[in-house]
């Protein structure tokens, strides 16, 4: 069973996402000079009662796709171009279980040709629902879950193992070259351990795996590994974590088959050689500066990794692990016109450029393109109001155009917030 401070501390926050979180001064006018205003190219909301969530995105048979979690699914958003006063189209919207959180990540199937969304969330009863993003309309094919649950979510130590729940349409010629799309039927996940949902997810696309972080299971809330080279019928491969509060993994990113894996409970980098899936090696260990980590990034040549602590007045970290032995902690950036009670969230690069959520700060893009001395080249406000706790801009990602989408939580039309807001530097 996880350990009580971990829900005492998502209680916490939930009420504070769901209700709003509490406004802590003005914002400051930008001052930073390098800082350029960014442009807004699309702003969807999918409906101004729901709350949002997290994103991401994808470039799937040449069109541009958004995906935006709400309070009761994930809207699929085509964001190629603009249509009237900024508006994104909807494709479709899969609808989840009911939840302030809701994560998603796209792979390409080498073998159907097809591009898959896996979306995952904290609400009951979860699973992992599996998209199909090459069909005209991206559709529901698979959702996988399994066992029950008790009055504070963990579940029954009875049940079955996880199920796969199919929705492929049997009759859509855009579905014939899957290998698996004919013959939908129950097939268990794994052994008999028990997960059901998931605070986050990584997926490594060279070799076909995807990482479930935070999975609320009797193994514990470290890291579920799943082989989705057969991407509609997922197999588990191992975990990682004993059931400890100490080893709830939040997020991580992937590369060459090191798993860099953020331990916010207590605040460490964790560096895991996940070739053998049963019997992970870790490879290094950083404690970051305010022990609450968050996320993390790794440039392009793995020189260099960024991480984040989720606290109040925390700063953009920069690590050089070129010497695993000797590691380094280069630089600690945070733009002056941030104010000390506004909250860095999430990140993402794409070149030397990296975007990131600034919760009520909007969307910031950073220049590391020397990481000793990173500089804010763009910002945008996706949030009008206060500045400080659990508002604004939630998640980003940046697309190949170096588009920035970012998720703003709550619809405020006094405040200009809310949705989905695409952005990018000012066309000359």
């Amino acid at each position: 069973m996880k350990s009580k401070i971990r829900f005492t501390f998502l209680f916490f926050v939930s009420l504070s996402l769901f209700f709003g979180a509490f406004p802590i001064n003005t914002k400051t006018e930008i001052s930073s000079t390098n800082s350029q205003e960014l442009e807004l190219f699309i702003h969807f909301q999918k409906s101004p009662e729901l709350q949002y969530s997290s994103n991401w995105g994808s470039k799937v048979n040449g069109r541009y796709l958004a995906f935006l979690g709400t309070f009761t699914g994930t809207s699929i958003v085509d964001v190629t171009e603009p249509g009237e006063n900024h508006a994104g189209k909807e494709l479709a919207y899969i609808e989840g279980s009911n939840s302030s959180w809701r994560e998603m990540k796209d792979y390409y199937d080498p073998v159907s040709g097809h591009t898959f969304l896996y979306i995952v969330t904290e609400g009951f009863p979860g699973g992992l629902q599996i998209v199909d993003l090459s069909l005209s309309k991206p559709e529901l094919i698979s959702t996988f879950w399994r066992g029950e649950q008790t009055e504070d979510g963990d579940l029954f130590s009875g049940g079955t193992s996880w199920e796969n729940q199919p929705h492929w349409p049997q009759d859509n010629s855009e579905n014939k070259n899957h290998p698996s799309h004919k013959s939908p039927e129950l097939i268990p996940i794994g052994g008999d351990e028990k997960y059901l949902t998931s605070h986050t997810l990584v997926i490594d696309p060279v070799n076909a795996r995807l990482y479930l972080n935070g999975s609320r299971s009797q193994i514990g809330s470290g890291m579920v590994i799943l082989n989705i080279s057969n991407p509609i019928q997922p197999q588990e491969l191992g975990v990682y974590g004993p059931n400890s509060y100490d080893n709830f993994v939040h997020d991580g990113f992937i590369r060459d088959s090191i798993y860099y894996a953020a331990l916010i409970n207590t605040g460490h980098v964790k560096a895991l050689d996940v070739k053998d899936h049963q019997n992970l090696k870790e490879v290094f260990d950083i404690q970051t500066p305010q022990k609450f980590t968050h996320s993390i990034w790794l440039t392009d040549g793995s020189k260099f990794l960024f991480a984040v602590d989720e606290v109040s007045n925390n700063h953009l970290l920069t690590y050089d692990i070129q010497d695993i032995q000797s590691i380094k902690l280069i630089s600690k950036f945070r733009d002056p016109s941030i104010p000390p009670k506004a909250i860095l969230h999430q990140f993402m690069l794409r070149g030397n450029l990296l975007s990131c959520a600034w919760y009520t700060e909007g969307i910031r893009v950073v220049d590391v393109s020397n990481p000793y001395q990173p500089f804010e080249a763009g910002h945008y406000p996706t949030w009008q109001g206060p500045s400080g706790g659990f508002n604004g801009c939630w998640g980003i990602y940046v697309d190949d155009r170096g588009y920035s989408y970012g998720s703003d939580m709550y619809n405020r039309p006094e405040y200009k917030s809310g949705g989905l807001f695409v952005v990018r530097f000012p066309v000359p």
